[in-house]
């Protein structure tokens, strides 16, 4: 699928037409060429590593690893899909205030797919969480490790306001890391998730079961911090934030996303991601600051900063993104949204990328430096000049000439777009080892570009902690 996945029963097999029936189907999302992996039969057990179970007999087969004794080895057969459920009962006033987990492990939650199957709109939403949290308030979740599970973490659901998980480390799990409110859209506000603080966390190896697992997952859910934390290798989105598609109402306002170093995201596997990624009207939601590489999909949609669906009223400042597969940035449609002061380098198809056209501004980019030594600028639809460019550089490092859709420089500024933009080197100080610090005499600096500090992206590390 391209932003989900399905698992289905084999229900039948044709031998004469090589076609198999499965007992679930799924519509949405599909992909030309879609690949389907086959899981739990014996003819496939041939690597090391590898296991089977069969059901009728309950035998486990396995093939050891190398050096792997097996009469020594610790064998883990999970039983629960959720090891801790934190309940309140927001909607009565009964609330679980100040728990502390801290310095905890919680390892080997259990995953299921049921008997007819899986399916999910997008990421990875039906999964469990191994650790969940209903109605807690001021619930502190600091220096624990979250591993070798199905499903997600850790959720703070319906109600949980205040909350805080701090430099905790999530890996190898099943489907993401950290899940924060729900789809649901509550008309009483006690039901309400808001004001929780996700920092300083290492989130990785994501999406092994449910590969659109998302690392950190902000639904129906506002003014929420989602800073300096380590997000990579998973197989769709690194941060988002959002779950309203369109223009309708949305409690996902004001969240700020602010010093996160994200990479390694997509994998070729799925399509249609972002290493942050919003949805809906978003007044006062913030992405600063943060570093976004590496990003690819198996065939569209490998962007930095996506705003999807309705994503409006949402500033983008002082980020750097190089290394995506479709382009640094890409808005499928929206309103008033600001990109200031970002740095977009060496993506691969396009640097910046705009699907729909509506009639109002869609986003104001000022005071960017575009890098690029491939593919094309501008991508998708730029036909009507609804988008306001302006005070941006630009660069081709191959030393050709950089054209706007078939304009160049000169005529691109005379439909009225980029007034006071420049064609130059932005004097990077390595730009080919990524490096994105401005030499003294850039043009940027006399553009009036500030420079943006990357050394405190990602986790925080207090004198004397081992890990944070």
């Amino acid at each position: 699928m391209a932003w989900s996945d399905f698992r289905g029963p084999i229900t039948g097999v044709d031998r004469q037409t090589h076609l198999v029936d499965l007992g679930l189907t799924q519509t949405s999302a599909n992909e030309e060429n879609a690949r389907y992996f086959v899981e739990n039969i014996p003819g496939a057990l041939h690597v090391p590593g590898e296991w089977y179970l069969d059901r009728s007999t309950q035998k486990v087969s396995y093939i050891p690893l190398p050096g792997e004794n097996m009469e020594q080895a610790e064998v883990i057969g999970a039983g629960l899909e959720r090891l801790v459920l934190v309940q309140g009962k927001p909607e009565a006033g009964e609330l679980v205030r100040n728990v502390v987990f801290r310095g905890l492990t919680f390892e080997h939650a259990d995953w299921s797919a049921g008997p007819q199957g899986y399916f999910d709109l997008q990421a990875a939403i039906p999964a469990s969480s191994a650790v969940e949290a209903v109605g807690a308030v001021d619930f502190l979740v600091e220096r624990c490790t979250f591993a070798h599970s199905g499903g997600y973490a850790l959720e703070l659901g319906r109600g949980s306001q205040h909350n805080k998980v701090l430099a905790n480390e999530f890996y190898d799990l099943g489907a993401g890391g950290v899940k924060v409110g729900e789809p649901d859209i509550r008309g009483n506000r006690a039901e309400r998730n808001y004001d929780n603080v996700i920092a300083d966390n290492q989130i990785h190896d994501l999406g092994l079961v449910y590969a659109a697992g998302v690392g950190i997952w902000v639904l129906q859910s506002g003014r929420n911090q989602i800073i300096h934390n380590h997000v990579h290798d998973l197989y769709y989105t690194a941060i988002s934030a959002g779950w309203t598609w369109g223009y309708g109402k949305n409690l996902s306002s004001g969240n700020l996303i602010a010093f996160n170093d994200l990479h390694s995201i997509g994998k070729n596997m799925l399509s249609d991601m972002g290493g942050i990624y919003t949805l809906g009207v978003q007044p006062g939601t913030v992405i600063q600051n943060n570093l976004i590489h590496d990003v690819s999909s198996y065939t569209y949609g490998g962007w930095g900063i996506y705003l999807d669906e309705g994503s409006s009223n949402i500033l983008a400042e002082d980020n750097i993104v190089y290394g995506c597969k479709s382009a640094g940035f890409h808005q499928h449609y929206g309103r008033e949204n600001i990109l200031r002061n970002n740095i977009f380098a060496f993506n691969h198809e396009h640097e910046l990328m705009r699907t729909r056209s509506e009639q109002h501004v869609s986003f104001t980019l000022e005071n960017n430096i575009v890098y690029f030594d491939q593919g094309d600028l501008l991508g998708a639809n730029w036909a009507d000049g609804t988008y306001i460019l302006r005070a941006n550089l630009y660069y081709n490092s191959h030393g050709s000439d950089v054209y706007f859709l078939d304009k160049s420089f000169a005529a691109w500024q005379a439909t009225g777009q980029d007034q006071g933009s420049r064609v130059a080197d932005p004097l990077f100080v390595n730009a080919r080892k990524f490096d994105f610090r401005l030499q003294p005499k850039s043009p940027a600096l006399q553009m009036g570009f500030h420079p943006i500090d990357m050394t405190t992206v990602g986790p925080r590390r207090p004198a004397g902690a081992e890990m944070w």
